[in-house]
């Protein structure tokens, strides 16, 4: 369950990054 947290923060950046 860590992990997936950790893999759905990276994408959170992303998209506000993308943004």
């Amino acid at each position: 369950m860590t992990h997936s947290f950790r893999w759905l923060q990276t994408i959170a950046v992303v998209v506000q990054r993308a943004n």
